[in-house]
């Protein structure tokens, strides 16, 4: 989709891309790790790391998932006041 678009969800869908393409991208990376990573306790610090970037992936799709619903909402109300 163009930028010169006069969509703003596509213009929004298109911003965030990027940012769809790093969650797809870390979420692959947990899966992977997934298949190597035991519970023995040779494995730990696999096992430690895997979790925080799991944790990471969690906190990040939070805060974007709220920044979506924050624009749609505000979005919504913009285009019924018009």
């Amino acid at each position: 989709m163009a930028w010169y678009t006069s969509d703003p969800w596509s213009k929004l869908h298109d911003g965030m891309e990027l940012y769809h393409n790093h969650f797809r991208h870390t979420f692959n990376e947990i899966y992977k790790r997934c298949e190597d990573v035991t519970s023995d306790p040779e494995d730990s610090e696999n096992l430690q790391e895997l979790l925080m970037i799991a944790f990471s992936l969690y906190r990040h799709l939070d805060g974007h998932h709220s920044i979506e619903e924050y624009s749609k909402y505000f979005s919504s109300k913009i285009l019924t006041v018009q």
